[in-house]
């Protein structure tokens, strides 16, 4: 999930492998 990320302003990538886990930078 990517909730929270929400509202905010963020590059998001997959992590590789990882489907449900992801990088924000």
């Amino acid at each position: 999930s990517l909730d929270r990320y929400k509202g905010r302003c963020y590059h998001i990538e997959p992590v590789a492998g990882e489907e449900n886990q992801y990088i924000a930078y």
